[in-house]
């Protein structure tokens, strides 16, 4: 497993968690959430076409009205 940067972290988000931050492929696969207790949910994403993985991390920022 290849470490993430920060810069390909930054595209990844910006990019709306579309693609691959390791080789750019649309083909990814995400599995279910992960609470660890705080305002954080993870989601574990594996890139079908090389075969990295890595998570994607959620934070709570609020609430609105229904």
């Amino acid at each position: 497993m290849k470490n993430i940067t920060q810069k390909m972290s930054d595209a990844y988000a910006n990019g709306r968690g579309t693609k691959c931050p390791h080789c750019g492929s649309e083909n990814i696969s995400a599995g279910a959430t992960d609470a660890d207790g705080t305002a954080e949910l993870y989601q574990r994403v594996e890139c079908l076409a090389c075969g990295e993985e890595w998570d994607e991390i959620y934070r709570l920022v609020g609430a609105t009205n229904v």
